[in-house]
This record gives structure tokens, sequence and C-alpha cells, in this order.
């Protein structure tokens, strides 16, 4: 590894991923995200899984020393409206997960977890993924 990648600042993405049944009304969803105010939306359809992911308040391989400043910064696109994000997973029967992914460039991140982040975190009931490259 040379000096440059040593340097560098870890790049994190994260997002709110929604996870639903494959035969879900990805329309209703979105429309209904979209009503809410989020315009940031994602949605994957994996040819051979069984579900539908909706990615949102998606942060995308931004510089970051500490990962809760990444995850402020995601769940400030849903602040106004993170109790009907939790209405629409209660309606459609589905399932939240924070996505974390990050390039550390040799460099990794404090995986610092605030409090405030963690509360959202809860509220949700969702799961946490981090995959480091």
């Amino acid at each position: 590894m040379n000096a440059q990648q040593t340097d560098k600042i870890p790049e994190i993405y994260c997002a709110i991923s929604l996870f639903f049944k494959r035969d879900i009304d990805t329309f209703s969803i979105s429309n209904g995200l979209k009503q809410l105010g989020i315009q940031n939306i994602e949605i994957h359809k994996p040819k051979y899984e069984p579900v539908v992911r909706v990615n949102i308040a998606i942060i995308k391989n931004e510089p970051f020393w500490y990962l809760d400043e990444a995850l402020t910064k995601m769940f400030l696109q849903v602040e106004n409206c993170l109790t009907d994000v939790k209405e629409i997973i209660e309606k459609f029967h589905g399932e939240a997960c924070i996505d974390i992914a990050f390039h550390h460039y040799g460099t990794y991140p404090a995986l610092e977890f605030s409090g405030e982040s963690m509360k959202k975190i809860r509220y949700l009931e969702a799961d946490i993924s981090i995959d480091p490259y």
C-alpha cells in the first residue's frame, strides 16, 4: 500500500434499506415515500432473491472519519418523517436495515454510533449491516 492510500479519508456509503416481499406494490411504497418528501429513493429487485429492497436517505461514498457523522447526515434526510417511514414499513409488512459500506484505503473510520443514531435505528427496529472494502 502506498502513502497516498493511507492518507485518504475513508468514504462511507449508508442508506436505510427497506425489505419487502417480492410481489409487493413498489409503486405504492415509492409514491408514499415521495409524498413524505423523500426523493432519494432506489428500488432493487434482485433476480434470484424473494425480496425487493427500497433504499432511502442514501449517502453515496462521502468522506468521513466518523461513521456517526454519515449516519447523522443520513437520518437528517428523514428526520421529519421517521414515524411515517415506520408506518410504511409496518403497513407493507417490511423490515428495515441500516446498510453501511466503506472504502477504507488503509485508514478506517471510527465505528461510533451516537445515542441519537441508536434511538433512530432502534425506533425503526432495524438491523445493521457493515461492509468494509
